[in-house]
């Protein structure tokens, strides 16, 4: 932000405040209602746009997952933005304004390894559709951006537990490291501030009746390949891509000679 308020030190201002913190958020609410109420014009006080863009991820195998982990991306990136809309719908409705949120491409996709990312996105997909109907008799647009990759180092860097399943034979261990290295050099990146002025000269021009909107690279292609390719096609790629096929194998041959093991014993 600073490099903004830099060059807009008239039009910028900003609050720092903890979204998944209930009172916080309470506190950021009054805080904007007395920035507003200092404009010409601002009877009630209004709010033309709130975009609900903060999120986090959680890179961690379904059924491995830590509790601190589910808790927090569970809290950041799905209760956060519901708190938020709730707190701020007055300010939004007064002005007749727009609701936003930063979708994903992986709310329907089976993201190896990102379950939860998917799961709050699709979560929160699903709140926005219904908002979108509930928010219509007072005019206030709800958007849901489908987003691509963006360049803003959203990819956590958290390392598994050394006893994790996932890690127990060696063309796992392989496939793990080459998973990482696949999304941290292959995948085509949008810059965020290009993705940022895209994305709101888009909401700028939608109507009432607009939900989606599409930015980044793979934005429109991956709803396209979830909704119409078989489901054993999808699956099938992402096995391939992320070379799993020999490291699931050996997976089974590994639980296989555990359970004869212990049918001898």
């Amino acid at each position: 932000m600073k490099p903004l308020v830099e060059k807009f030190p008239d039009n910028i201002i900003i609050f720092k405040f903890d979204i998944s913190n209930p009172e916080e958020i309470a506190k950021a609410h009054e805080f904007v209602i007395s920035e507003l109420n200092k404009l010409e014009n601002q009877s009630p006080p209004k709010l033309d746009l709130l975009f609900n863009n903060a999120g986090i991820t959680c890179s961690f195998p379904l059924i491995e997952v830590p509790d601190d982990a589910m808790s927090m991306i569970l809290n950041v990136s799905l209760q956060a933005p519901i708190r938020i809309t709730k707190t701020f719908s007055d300010l939004v409705i007064n002005a007749k304004g727009t609701v936003a949120f930063t979708g994903s491409v992986t709310k329907s996709l089976p993201m190896l390894y990102n379950g939860m990312y998917s799961t709050v996105k699709a979560g929160l997909e699903a709140y926005a559709s219904t908002l979108s109907v509930e928010m219509e008799p007072f005019d206030v647009k709800v958007i849901h951006v489908v987003t691509g990759n963006i360049n803003t180092g959203i990819h956590d860097t958290i390392s598994w537990s050394e006893d994790s399943i996932y890690l127990s034979t060696k063309e796992l261990r392989e496939s793990y490291a080459a998973r990482k290295s696949v999304l941290e050099t292959v995948s085509k990146k949008m810059e965020a501030d290009d993705y940022a002025k895209s994305v709101i000269s888009q909401i700028e021009r939608a109507n009432i009746r607009t939900f989606a909107l599409y930015e980044g690279p793979t934005s429109w292609v991956m709803p396209l390949i979830s909704n119409y390719l078989p489901r054993f096609v999808i699956v099938n790629f992402f096995i391939r891509f992320f070379k799993l096929r020999g490291a699931w194998d050996s997976l089974r041959k590994k639980r296989a000679g555990e359970n004869g093991d212990n049918k001898t014993k």
